[in-house]
């Protein structure tokens, strides 16, 4: 969600906050800015959705939910520093399997900490060596329960993937990116902003060109409340083709001469934020995923409670 940071530019406050300072809100715009003190805690559930689908019939579903504790380590005049903690994990009975409840309950504990600027956008993992450290725990696992050499060799370059802190900040901690991906912006309703963009490519090739749109719907002064809807549509010739670089690089090129897949890939998100205190109470994204006759959706949201 980095890339959401640099969409907001145009929006960015044209004036300075300190870690104090509230949000500004008037009839028809609102400033998304962190509120928060040294010691603050807030309370998330994460819930995680993915289905799928074929020919529009619903082939598979799986979902988990984990709840987050998320508390400010420190607050100076110009960032903050947060841990955001995984805490108890729960999957329905329907969607159990073992490798991958083995692979959620890894997580239980897990302590991410991060850094933001003084109006709560993110700028970088500081214990990315732990969270590297974890992924890589979590692809050993997946090796010994596949027990396939060949399996093993592709986990190897998955893994090569998180070798960096900027990798590891764009794929693995998407949570935190949408949460945070708002702050800084100033906003006015029902303005529509529209960005041509390039997002950056984690998996070595060149960057992905997208259209991505942001309109705040909602706005209720009275009750410190406002809802902001962001669309992106990213260029699917362009995805398909990188995609398929690289499983042909990760298959050691045995699916070089089959069928290149084509990719079309949409998110919406939502966000209602509490402009009192600066804490979201809703960031949900839904990524729709279309290949041929297949349709994947995955949905992340996070709210408060």
């Amino acid at each position: 969600m980095r890339i959401l940071k640099t969409l907001f530019l145009s929006g960015l406050l044209q004036f300075a906050f300190n870690s104090w300072a509230q949000n500004t809100v008037t009839d028809s715009t609102a400033t998304v800015v962190s509120y928060w003190y040294k010691n603050d805690i807030t309370n998330l559930q994460l819930t995680k959705t993915k289905e799928k689908y074929e020919d529009g019939q619903l082939i598979s579903t799986n979902s988990s939910k984990t709840l987050i504790e998320v508390k400010v380590l420190n607050a100076s005049k110009d960032s903050y520093t947060i841990e955001w903690k995984y805490k108890q994990i729960s999957v329905p009975l329907q969607d159990q399997n073992p490798m991958v409840l083995k692979l959620l309950k890894l997580s239980e504990g897990l302590e991410v900490v991060f850094k933001t600027d003084e109006l709560g956008t993110f700028i970088e993992l500081v214990n990315w060596k732990s969270i590297q450290k974890f992924i890589n725990k979590s692809i050993d696992e997946m090796a010994k329960s596949i027990n396939s050499t060949e399996f093993e060799s592709a986990l190897k370059k998955v893994k090569s993937i998180y070798s960096t802190r900027e990798s590891i900040e764009n794929i693995a901690i998407k949570d935190i990116q949408l949460y945070h991906s708002l702050y800084g912006g100033e906003y006015k309703l029902n303005e529509e902003l529209s960005f041509q963009s390039l997002l950056p490519n984690v998996l070595g090739g060149e960057p992905f060109p997208s259209l991505f749109k942001l309109k705040m719907t909602e706005l209720r002064p009275d009750s410190n409340y406002c809802k902001i809807e962001t669309t992106q549509e990213i260029d699917g010739q362009k995805l398909s083709k990188e995609i398929n670089k690289w499983v042909e690089n990760v298959s050691d090129g045995e699916s070089k001469n089959s069928k290149k897949p084509k990719l079309n890939l949409e998110d919406f998100s939502e966000f209602e934020i509490d402009l009192l205190t600066g804490w979201l109470t809703l960031a949900r994204n839904q990524r729709v995923v279309v290949s041929e006759n297949i349709k994947v959706v995955e949905i992340l949201e996070l709210k408060k409670f």
